[in-house]
């Protein structure tokens, strides 16, 4: 995979410029860490790979090793992961990322309720996995295991695999949000068709069947439970299930990393049909970037569009098969942006004001010139051109 990283100077405002760099992801291999957060660095997207997702970022990591050697993030109070997904993204960013508190948020409250229930009850909720895929893998016929995919001539001997599934999709969309719950989603997310999570207009989970007889490495399963457990309770951690909007309106701070990886524009997987704004229009993305200018630090991925561009500081480019439209198999050209907004210079009441003190018109405040200007402004007092008397 190539990528190619531009510098965009004209949402550079008031800082220093350099010469304009292009970088790949080979560029940045071995750069040093920005943060010094050492407790995250060896989770990696690998090892919390717990289902296929689409849209993920897991095989993409060189090109956030190249958007962070440009970012140079330093501590921050907050990391918010507005669309966690599969979460490949934010174990990408962590690396860099020394951050106070995680927030972790998917307007998706079925997969936030998985990851609930990992933190607190990781064995009891493999187990519960477990004997749904044991089940699965008792009922296919011998001579179709393990392949990845049945022939259509060899589907009516599995149709009890598919049954099966439907039940399990049956019964998620009619229980309460418990760990029950939890085991059968993670089930449902590693049987479903290419890692395409949908619901209906209702929120009703309708992802389709991958009619696979292909055992799961259930070993790699039970360590990325394990693995997450134990970084959901090594740091502090936040779980949202909130709109987008809705979220960044209520985290005000602006000593922040934000990473945006909403579902793009121009695509035909939106995932919910519960959202307030269609992804799939412009404008939604651009008020929603707008609205996040008061963070320190933004990330964000998208298809590539022209739009974004003066948006940021830089961004890189990486390209992914598409294997979700059926009428367009082109590789698609994908975005990640990022920048860095100057922190707000720090405003002060005037002296005089703070002690209401009347000054008379021949006396010259002597102190650091940039306070002298502020009271002589309020009190429209000539003063000499470096403060002093």
């Amino acid at each position: 995979m190539n990528t190619t990283t531009k510098i965009n100077h004209k949402s550079t405002q008031g800082r220093k410029m350099n010469t304009p760099k292009k970088l790949n992801s080979k560029s940045t291999q071995g750069a040093k860490m920005s943060t010094t957060n050492k407790a995250n660095r060896h989770f990696t997207a690998e090892d919390m790979n717990l289902f296929s997702w689409a849209g993920s970022k897991r095989k993409y990591k060189n090109s956030f090793e190249t958007a962070h050697a440009e970012l140079k993030v330093k501590k921050v109070k907050y990391y918010i992961e507005v669309f966690a997904g599969s979460l490949a993204s934010l174990f990408h960013n962590i690396e860099h990322v020394d951050a106070e508190t995680i927030v972790i948020n998917d307007i998706n409250k079925k997969l936030i309720n998985l990851y609930r229930h990992i933190q607190k009850s990781p064995k009891e909720l493999f187990e519960k996995f477990k004997i749904l895929e044991d089940e699965y893998m008792r009922i296919i016929p011998e001579h179709l295991l393990n392949k990845k995919l049945v022939p259509k001539e060899d589907r009516e001997e599995f149709q009890a695999n598919n049954d099966f599934y439907l039940e399990v999709r049956a019964v998620l969309n009619s229980i309460d949000l418990d760990i029950n719950h939890a085991a059968l989603l993670l089930f449902l997310l590693n049987r479903n068709f290419n890692g395409l999570y949908s619901e209906n207009k209702k929120g009703k989970i309708n992802s389709s069947f991958n009619w696979s007889a292909k055992a799961l490495n259930m070993t790699k399963i039970e360590t990325a439970i394990n693995n997450l457990h134990l970084f959901f309770n090594a740091n502090q951690i936040v779980f949202e299930t909130m709109d987008a909007a809705k979220l960044i309106e209520k985290y005000e701070c602006e000593d922040t990393f934000i990473y945006l990886d909403p579902p793009y524009i121009d695509t035909e997987v939106q995932y919910t049909q519960q959202n307030e704004k269609s992804f799939n229009l412009l404008q939604t993305h651009l008020d929603m970037l707008e609205s996040c200018n008061k963070y320190r630090y933004v990330l964000y991925s998208n298809n590539h569009h022209e739009a974004f561009i003066p948006l940021f500081d830089g961004y890189t480019n990486f390209f992914r098969s598409n294997n979700i439209s059926a009428n367009d198999k082109k590789n698609k050209k994908e975005l990640l942006a990022y920048k860095v907004n100057q922190a707000k210079a720090i405003e002060f009441m005037p002296v005089v004001q703070l002690l209401d003190i009347s000054l008379q018109k021949d006396i010259t405040p002597v102190n650091n010139p940039i306070q002298s200007k502020a009271v002589s402004k309020l009190l429209d007092l000539d003063m000499p051109e470096n403060g002093a008397a």
